[in-house]
């Protein structure tokens, strides 16, 4: 799953935010995947999500404006 995380959601962060994951000390960066027997019923989807570093909340996107 480590691949999948440097592979495919820190590009995500870097594309959705507009800044180098390596470059913030804000946010990190975590998935959701689904259970063994989701997965072997045909749930494969995985989903990246970002959240702060210090739990703090957040209003609002981190998306690129």
């Amino acid at each position: 799953m480590l691949t999948y995380l440097t592979s495919t959601c820190l590009p995500a962060y870097s594309t959705y935010t507009g800044t180098d994951f390596s470059a913030q000390d804000v946010f990190d960066v975590g998935w959701f995947q689904p259970t063994a027997d989701g997965w072997k019923s045909g749930d494969q989807s995985v989903i990246c999500y970002a959240y702060r570093l210090d739990e703090e909340k957040f209003k609002g996107s981190i998306k690129a404006g």
